[in-house]
């Protein structure tokens, strides 16, 4: 009879299984493999739900941080090119008033 054993486990303990239970037979106590499958199925699926879960609201949020960022950049262009415009405009119609005058 070959035992293998999870983690720190005893022989006699639930967590171990032996040929018989391979063969579906689990009288002795021991969870079957076919049992033990479906418990990881389960247990992977509902990982595999949890991450996709995770994935997605992380995602939803890298969208509005890239909106954030894209919107500050617009309003800092449009701010920089006002000013800019403005003491420009200024500037240049200074000029002119002193060219005319002189």
């Amino acid at each position: 009879m070959v035992q293998f054993e999870f983690g720190a486990a005893s022989p006699a303990s639930d967590h171990s299984f032996d040929d018989d239970s391979l063969n579906g037979d689990t009288s002795n106590g021991s969870v079957g493999v076919t049992d033990q499958a479906n418990e990881m199925n389960t247990t992977q699926e509902a990982q595999i739900k949890e991450v996709q879960e995770m994935a997605k609201r992380e995602t939803r949020i890298m969208l509005w941080w890239k909106l954030v960022v894209v919107v500050t950049i617009l309003a800092t262009a449009a701010t920089v090119s006002t000013g800019a415009y403005i003491f420009l405009k200024d500037d240049q119609e200074s000029n002119y008033k002193e060219s005319v005058r002189g």
